[in-house]
């Protein structure tokens, strides 16, 4: 089997579907060099915010960021929502996205974005015999984002140096995590705590993931060695996944309006 079903946790995959994913070399013919498709996967429920893809964020519904992110960019050719949600897909395609209808297997809160990006895929070699080079995948949950980057990480990906490239942040926090003996240990060693602002390291933000199509089809992960990097604002790092990161959020929009 290619792709890391354990990804999907204790659900099931259609038949046909896990049939296709063995066959990924009959995909190859429907590559096209050069051609970008960005993917938004927007599941209709939310435990923290109800119907928060939909729900207006300063006037808007808050995918359709997102989405405008997508149509604003000099190098993605389609635009597709996959959700298991009518009223998102409706609201998608009033603003100028493709719709996929995303399986109730694939919908639940434990479940990561990749196979639904796989779905969708798959559902788009079926309807159009058509793949991008590279596939693009955008959080609804990260409404601040630096279009250019995107089309950075998008020109990484094609010119052959990169498998994927992905949003990240400075960051200057000091995660400590536990050894194998279950002991707690810092990032450094101990007596050489280096000063913040000489700690050097990134956090993956999740805003944005472009990645070659073919190879996600192969691994059904966005990480694909190697990997680019495209350094984003604080700001632009910021998600929405509490009521309080809304109020956060609203207010750093209209600080960038």
């Amino acid at each position: 089997m290619l792709v890391k079903f354990n990804l999907i946790s204790n659900t099931s995959l259609d038949s046909k579907l896990i049939t296709k994913i063995e066959e990924v070399s009959r995909y190859i013919s429907l590559i096209k060099k050069g051609f970008t498709f960005a993917i938004i996967p927007a599941r209709g429920s939310s435990k923290t915010i109800k119907n928060k893809n939909i729900k207006k964020l300063n006037g808007q519904p808050l995918i359709t960021y997102s989405i405008n992110h997508a149509l604003s960019s000099n190098h993605i050719n389609e635009v597709y929502v996959t959700s298991d949600s009518e009223d998102i897909l409706k609201i998608g395609e009033e603003f100028g996205a493709k719709s996929i209808k995303r399986p109730d297997e694939l919908s639940g809160d434990v479940i990561m974005p990749d196979p639904a990006i796989l779905h969708a895929l798959l559902k788009i070699a079926d309807n159009e015999n058509i793949l991008p080079e590279c596939t693009v995948m955008l959080q609804p949950t990260s409404p601040l984002r630096n279009v250019k980057l995107i089309d950075a990480s998008i020109l990484k990906v094609l010119s052959g140096n990169y498998k994927s490239s992905i949003s990240a942040t400075k960051s200057h926090y000091f995660i400590w995590e536990k050894d194998s003996n279950n002991n707690w240990i810092p990032p450094y060693e101990f007596n050489k705590r280096p000063r913040r602002q000489d700690f050097d390291q990134v956090k993956e933000t999740g805003s944005f993931y472009a990645f070659k199509t073919i190879d996600f089809l192969k691994t059904g992960d966005r990480l694909i060695k190697p990997v680019d990097l495209q350094i984003t604002s604080e700001e632009e790092s910021y998600e929405i996944d509490t009521p309080l990161d809304w109020v956060i959020m609203e207010q750093l929009i209209k600080k960038n309006d």
